[in-house]
């Protein structure tokens, strides 16, 4: 499994490299208190010594001291200026080190909770029908064929992917989530989407044009990610574009998430996720590592059930024979 390598700032990674020196004991309990009296002592003893004063009027400029000088309220404020900044900076870096750049834990009890949706459904099933089964003495093919509900489940999964996505970015974007079939490397249908008052607005004719996202994904054997679809139907040359217009609109805005599910078994392409929000540079190329280790951990399942659907398949064929 991929591990999360979530992006994090320029300022948030030279943040992170100072703090461990200002949370060091020696910095903490002996520089730090030293730099917050410093600056006042310099200021009270400049004031109370000739030569030091010269030596801080160059420092400072002669506007500046004397105005401290004939001004004692500016001197006190000053001092406390002097003070309450050596104090902000440890602040202000404490703030950039720990900025929120990954998964918080909300997120995780969301990821973990999506997750236990679909096996709490198919846990369910199980339940009623081995009731069922044992009552009536069902044959192992009926039982297999009655309990599993591989279509059920990856609808349940597609579902799961669509509410992390929103629960991750929030209110302020609507994403849309579609799992489309691959066979032969070739786009068949779509298997399911979600929400499911909302389907896919491009026929599958349409995304099976080599420059879709979909296409560049099950081409690439890997994600495809465009941050903003209107900057993409820019380019000149369609061989260069990462997405088809299809029924996008001028004033459309989005940004777009294509990655393939492969079957361990014979490698090949078994379905193509599109995720979709509703905002350009919603989806960026940087989160491309989160997005591999989030996405991994529901197409695992989506394979597990995909074999499942394989096997129920062959058992209504011997039946049928």
């Amino acid at each position: 499994m991929i591990k999360p390598d979530f992006p994090t700032s320029r300022l948030n990674k030279i943040c992170r490299e100072i703090l461990p020196f200002l949370d060091h004991w020696f910095t903490r309990f002996v520089v730090t208190p030293l730099l917050f009296v410093l600056p006042s002592t310099i200021v009270v003893s400049a004031l109370a010594n000739s030569n030091l004063l010269k030596q801080f009027e160059k420092a400072i400029g002669q506007g500046i001291l004397g105005q401290l000088y004939s001004n004692h309220l500016m001197f006190v404020i000053a001092v406390v200026a002097l003070t309450q900044i050596m104090r902000s900076i440890y602040s202000i870096v404490s703030h950039f080190a720990h900025e929120d750049t990954g998964l918080s834990k909300d997120n995780i009890v969301s990821v973990l909770t999506t997750i236990e949706t679909v096996v709490q459904s198919k846990c369910n099933r199980f339940l009623r029908k081995t009731k069922i089964a044992l009552k009536d003495k069902w044959s192992p093919s009926e039982i297999f064929t009655n309990i599993t509900k591989p279509e059920q489940q990856i609808a349940l999964i597609v579902q799961a992917v669509h509410g992390i996505f929103e629960t991750l970015y929030g209110n302020k974007v609507e994403f849309r989530v579609g799992l489309m079939s691959v066979k032969n490397e070739q786009l068949t249908d779509w298997f399911v989407f979600a929400p499911e008052n909302k389907p896919p607005k491009t026929d599958v004719t349409s995304l099976s044009t080599p420059s879709s996202a979909i296409m560049r994904a099950l081409k690439s054997k890997s994600m495809i990610i465009v941050e903003d679809i209107q900057e993409e139907l820019k380019k000149k040359n369609k061989d260069d574009r990462r997405f088809v217009k299809g029924s996008t609109q001028k004033n459309d805005q989005a940004s777009i998430l294509t990655a393939p599910i492969y079957c361990p078994n014979t490698r090949q392409p078994i379905y193509v996720i599109s995720i979709i929000a509703d905002r350009k540079d919603i989806l960026q190329e940087k989160s491309r590592e989160s997005y591999k280790w989030l996405l991994d951990l529901y197409f695992q399942r989506i394979i597990m059930e995909h074999h499942l659907y394989l096997m129920k398949e062959a058992i209504h064929e011997q039946n049928a024979a």
